[in-house]
């Protein structure tokens, strides 16, 4: 098999080639659905991933596009900030006793902190956790790598919620820590379900947004919160932590020590304060961290 694109099976083509981005990730004019098996492996069947339709997807998004916009995060930053330095004081705390950090679970933690405040207005509080709640990170990547599986096997996701629940928690123990993450979506969604439809604009939340007076009664039940919930929380957390751990390893090298000086020098250089939180329009200025 030869050439940038490769038929992997009777309905998917495996392409290699960065041109061809742009006729897949087509633009606002162009129509493409999405493969109805592939979105069942979410297991969220009344999240926005999981629409198939071209046009019904855009209008849910268009809930949320202003949440993720720039002037959004710029909203965001005292949140982020808090986040940041809660992290800051742990690393310290652990620097003076000589403990051990895994920096996967903690920057996992840092960001399900964020995203659970801009979705639903309060913090899971992952960050106090003595060992930033380690086993629901480790719970969530399972259940990313498993979606791999079903993709290729869907009847296996069927036969696995069938099996009743104490016997997956026999089989494994990790199960309790996904129902605990089950817990806190379902818990904050119907919350938010019970508090009413939403008619104030300023200061709301994605969730609120969600269960606004302008979406269909049929779009703002608790089934479709609890699936955005899930979607949105591990989408938000896994990406971000990923992202975060891959720039550290990768600092910390030791044979990219001239790339570490070269981001602490601008960084001191641009924000000579450190008791001053850098702006994030003014960090998006630096040449290294946009190059």
């Amino acid at each position: 098999m030869k050439g940038p694109i490769v038929r992997i099976t009777p309905n998917e083509l495996h392409i290699k080639d960065a041109s061809f981005y742009d006729e897949i990730y087509a633009g606002s004019g162009r129509i493409r659905n999405k493969d109805e098996r592939f979105v069942k492996t979410f297991s969220a069947p009344h999240a926005m991933v999981s629409i198939t339709d071209h046009a019904y997807h855009r209008v849910r998004r268009g809930l949320l596009g202003e949440f993720f916009s720039q002037r959004s995060v710029i909203k965001m930053e005292p949140i982020i900030n808090g986040a940041i330095e809660k992290l800051s004081q742990r690393l310290h705390e652990a620097c003076q006793t000589g403990a051990v950090i895994n920096m996967d679970a903690a920057f996992a933690a840092m960001t399900a902190d964020v995203i659970t405040r801009h979705a639903w207005g309060q913090s899971g509080n992952y960050l106090d956790h003595g060992n930033f709640n380690k086993q629901w990170k480790d719970a969530m990547a399972g259940t990313m790598a498993s979606r791999v599986l079903f993709r290729h096997f869907p009847y296996m996701l069927h036969i696995l919620m069938a099996v009743p629940l104490p016997i997956l928690l026999k089989l494994d123990p990790g199960v309790a820590d996904i129902l605990k993450i089950e817990g806190l979506v379902r818990r904050l969604s119907v919350e938010n379900v019970n508090r009413g439809i939403v008619e104030k604009q300023e200061g709301k939340t994605i969730f609120d947004a969600l269960n606004n007076v302008s979406v269909p009664p049929e779009q703002r039940t608790a089934k479709h919160l609890i699936d955005e919930g899930h979607i949105l929380l591990l989408a938000g957390t896994e990406t971000t932590a990923k992202a975060l751990s891959t720039c550290l390893c990768y600092l910390l090298l030791a044979e990219n020590k001239n790339v570490l000086l070269a981001l602490q020098s601008e960084l001191r250089q641009a924000f000579p304060n450190v008791s001053t939180w850098p702006k994030w329009t003014e960090a998006q200025k630096l040449p290294y961290l946009v190059c």
